[in-house]
């Protein structure tokens, strides 16, 4: 007699053979144990899992695409899936069951992949993991807030890319709302608000109609044709002009600047873009909106509309942040302009920091590694030639007096291998360090691990004019000075000439 006993998850069958030998199969049924939640379609949502008689939720520790290939692939759905994070599906309750979960992607249910154990976490429900499974629109949004919000990602040649915000506008972002199925108003958010993807940027000037069925179907300079970098990843919001009001950030973007970290401040209230009037717009305003645009480095306000005039309405004045928000929306304003459109505010975003093993300050780090902006990361600069000049245009463009050191040989901490700009030469006139000659970036790390670094000095009041030779700078002790040589020279007052090593 066969015997089919079925418990929580698994199907235990009995099968006698004869007196002597007994047959036990087992077999395991976890698609009843994990579902998706907060979402009226069954291909999306925030993934619960059954375990000690209730449902709980994921943790998004390390949550990725592998994880949620394999969620997706336990519920029947054959494409991959897409990790979403920061309980976009809204917050769960009960138990956090999982957390660190770590797929290879090749498992065919959840419980296959490592994790620390049923209930280890150190989460709360704002990290719910979530998925979207594919659905053959090849078009997904990612690292919203919300399902209806996030960087625009298009499925070409076998793998998801981004598009590039060049001539990105709200009519693009119509049809990607469209198409995901989303109804109302909907804006184009340029300048990876929503993170820097990676892998392929697939479209770029993207021009659409209104007609067009789905993104794929408007005009572009072709698959994989553009001149952009992950730091223009496009984005949108979709939904109701309440929607987009009652959301959690403002958008924001910069026009007319003359790279993306510098522009004209516009945001968007009530279904329509504005800029913003200068009364009482100051450095800690700008701070805040380099931070919202993904530059934690400060940033300095530029009044007057430097960066030309905007049209249509002036949306906010006598904005008056702390520095310390993470978004315009937490800063005082008032909505009613006395302004025109010579009061345009805009900002300039910093480009370069400084760190000290691998931990980097947005403000006020006066000594540390140099780290600078490029094509969407932040990459280091190698030290051959790097001296003291050098040194004096990195500082003087973070605010710092025009007396530097150049520093070198990994003393400001480890190395990684991220991208490095090579052979810096400046003259001392530059306002950036991008400004100086250079022999372009690479991603080889530098020789005898040689990052470059500066000390930013604020105060030589107690040097004498008279107190370095040949060129040197004198920095205040407090007992005395000391002198900072050209590379050239040394000696206590760079009397002695002869090149360092």
């Amino acid at each position: 007699m066969i015997e089919l006993r079925i418990l929580r998850s698994t199907i235990v069958i009995i099968l006698p053979v004869d007196k002597d030998f007994t047959c036990v199969a087992i077999a395991f049924c976890f698609s009843s144990d994990i579902r998706l939640v907060g979402r009226t379609v069954p291909f999306e949502g925030r993934v619960e899992v059954y375990y000690d008689g209730q449902w709980g939720t994921i943790c998004d520790d390390l949550w990725d695409d592998d994880d949620a290939t394999v969620v997706c692939r336990q519920l029947g759905f054959d494409n991959n899936g897409t990790a979403v994070y920061h309980g976009a599906f809204g917050k769960g309750n009960g138990t956090i069951w999982l957390d660190n979960v770590n797929c290879s992607g090749s498992e065919n249910i959840l419980q296959q992949c490592s994790y620390p154990g049923w209930g280890s976490h150190n989460c709360d429900h704002t990290e719910d993991a979530g998925v979207i499974c594919s659905n053959d629109r090849e078009i997904r949004l990612i690292n919203g807030l919300s399902s209806n919000e996030g960087r625009v990602e298009v499925f070409h040649d076998g793998q998801w890319g981004t598009v590039c915000d060049d001539g990105w506008d709200d009519t693009d972002a119509a049809i990607v709302c469209r198409q995901l199925g989303f109804n109302g108003s909907s804006i184009a958010i340029p300048q990876a608000q929503f993170g820097l993807g990676s892998g392929p940027i697939w479209l770029d000037n993207v021009a659409c109609t209104e007609n067009e069925e789905s993104l794929q179907d408007c005009g572009s300079n072709g698959w994989g044709s553009h001149n952009c970098g992950h730091s223009e990843d496009a984005g949108v919001r979709c939904g109701s002009n309440d929607d987009i009001r009652q959301s959690s950030s403002l958008p924001i973007r910069l026009a007319e600047g003359s790279s993306k970290n510098e522009g004209r401040v516009e945001v968007y209230i009530n279904g329509r873009w504005g800029t913003v009037c200068d009364d009482d717009w100051d450095d800690k305003d700008a701070v805040v909106v380099c931070r919202q645009l993904g530059f934690n480095t400060g940033g300095t306000a530029i009044p007057q509309a430097v960066f030309g005039k905007g049209a249509g309405d002036i949306l906010l004045d006598e904005v008056d942040c702390s520095g310390e928000e993470e978004n315009l929306t937490e800063c005082r304003s008032v909505e009613n302009s006395d302004c025109d459109h010579n009061e345009d505010a805009g900002v300039r975003c910093n480009d370069i920091r400084l760190s000290y093993a691998d931990v980097w300050s947005p403000v006020g780090l006066s000594e540390g590694r140099v780290e600078v902006f490029y094509d969407g990361q932040w990459g280091m600069v190698c030290d051959e030639s790097w001296n003291n000049v050098d040194a004096a245009v990195v500082c003087r463009h973070l605010g710092f007096g025009p007396v530097a050191m150049a520093t070198r040989h990994s003393v400001l901490g480890s190395t990684t291998t991220r991208m490095r700009l090579h052979d810096i030469d400046c003259t001392g006139e530059e306002t950036s360090l991008l400004q100086c000659v250079n022999s372009g970036w690479s991603n080889e790390i530098c020789h005898s691990t040689e990052d470059a670094g500066v000390k930013c000095i604020e105060d030589n009041s107690s040097c004498s004019n008279t107190s370095c030779l040949n060129g040197g700078t004198c920095i205040s002790q407090t007992n005395g000075y000391v002198c900072i040589c050209l590379n050239e020279f040394y000696g206590n007052t760079c009397e002695i000439g002869k090149t360092l090593t």
